[in-house]
């Protein structure tokens, strides 16, 4: 059967006469009705025209004819199921307010053109993502895995939409497809990885986390994301601390792309550890601000603790070298954390005191200085007087 012929098959007819009509066909204007037959005149000359195709589906919506767009854009999909402007379109007739045509029609429809079409469904199962149906986009790329199980593009969407939908072990089984098909993957390893850590397989994670080629690798490898996973399941694991500060040490990372980690749980615990690292590195300053990421997703007292102890700890510092101005920024920042921190206000009172003393000392030396200065002018002013009076 031609191509021609193939759109006067039975199979299309049905699939036309499931369409619902909206009714507006008998409103057309003259005009609008002389250019849909200028359009279809065209068509009868080169029906596989997929950009007239296009054009004339877009003229349609834009008048509000569905129906018949509908009818359009699935000759369109099925001559070239790669157009995503036909399929991006066909989702927007569905879409419609007037509720024309749903999924479950385009799956019955593209079915009836085409039920091997792995590549179609791929497309649908991204436009489905876009309109925010995970339930239909795990369905069309389900089908579309199970055509072509060769195919690692169609097992990376389907391993994203299967942790979008927080289901681990789906998206697991996903990546290890992909790691079938391309065992050097990096990208692959690392989610993987990420999977397994997050299904409570660490082990299994741990030693694809440690073969992830993080020097010379693909430049989509997300070592933003690498690291606080791989540290965290270095944590679940009780691994060593020097085993854990060295990965730390040997990458560079944003701590702020923690917050990407939407398991707080996970980030919590990430954020504690190298809270601690920079502490034991006595790097007070920059262990506050990651305590303080943790204890906003936890409010823990234990971290409250650690915080007031670094607090103190670099004020006491700064007191040791004689700098109690910037102890007492310090100490103020920590009373504004914990406004009822006894230890804190007992510092700050004494370190007041201090600088009270200190301020009231120099005042002393101050005017004792400027007494001492009024009495030499006197008492040179007063020689200076007898010397020239003659007496």
């Amino acid at each position: 059967m031609g191509k021609a012929d193939y759109f006067n098959d039975i199979h299309l007819r049905v699939i036309e006469s499931n369409i619902i009509d909206n009714g507006k066909s008998d409103s057309i204007d003259s005009e609008t009705k002389a250019i849909i037959d200028g359009y279809e005149n065209k068509l009868q000359v080169d029906p596989y025209n997929c950009d007239l195709l296009l054009e004339y589906s877009q003229f349609l919506v834009k008048n509000n004819l569905y129906s018949k767009a509908i009818n359009i854009l699935l000759k369109l999909v099925n001559i070239d199921n790669k157009n995503k402007d036909g399929l991006r379109l066909l989702f927007y007739c569905s879409d419609h307010e007037n509720k024309l045509y749903d999924e479950i029609k385009i799956e019955e429809m593209l079915k009836e053109i085409d039920e091997n079409n792995h590549r179609l469904f791929y497309w649908l199962s991204e436009l489905n993502f876009e309109n925010g149906r995970i339930y239909n986009a795990l369905k069309f790329i389900n089908k579309s895995v199970n055509i072509d199980k060769d195919n690692d593009e169609y097992w990376k969407f389907y391993a994203y939409l299967q942790s979008v939908n927080k289901n681990d072990e789906g998206a697991c089984r996903a990546w290890k497809e992909v790691l079938r098909i391309d065992p050097n993957n990096d990208i692959a390893k690392l989610n993987l990885a990420i999977a397994l850590s997050t299904d409570g397989k660490h082990e299994e994670a741990n030693k694809l986390f440690s073969n992830v080629n993080t020097k010379d690798s693909h430049s989509d490898l997300d070592l933003d994301l690498f690291i606080p996973y791989y540290l965290w399941n270095c944590i679940k694991l009780n691994l060593p601390t020097y085993y854990i500060d060295k990965i730390i040490q040997n990458h560079d990372f944003n701590f702020e792309t923690i917050k990407r980690i939407h398991n707080n749980d996970i980030a919590t615990i990430v954020y504690e550890y190298l809270g601690d690292y920079f502490s034991k590195k006595n790097n007070f300053s920059e262990s506050i601000k990651i305590y303080k990421k943790a204890y906003n997703l936890s409010h823990s007292e234990g971290l409250k603790s650690k915080i007031i102890k670094n607090y103190i700890d670099i004020s006491k510092g700064y007191i040791s070298k004689g700098h109690n101005n910037e102890a007492v920024i310090y100490l103020k920042d920590a009373l504004e954390f914990d406004p009822e921190n006894e230890t804190i206000k007992r510092i700050y009172k004494e370190i007041n005191k201090k600088q009270e003393r200190k301020r009231v000392l120099i005042a002393s030396a101050t005017i004792s200085a400027i007494l001492l200065l009024i009495g030499l002018f006197i008492t040179y002013y007063y020689g200076h007087w007898r010397d020239y009076s003659g007496t």
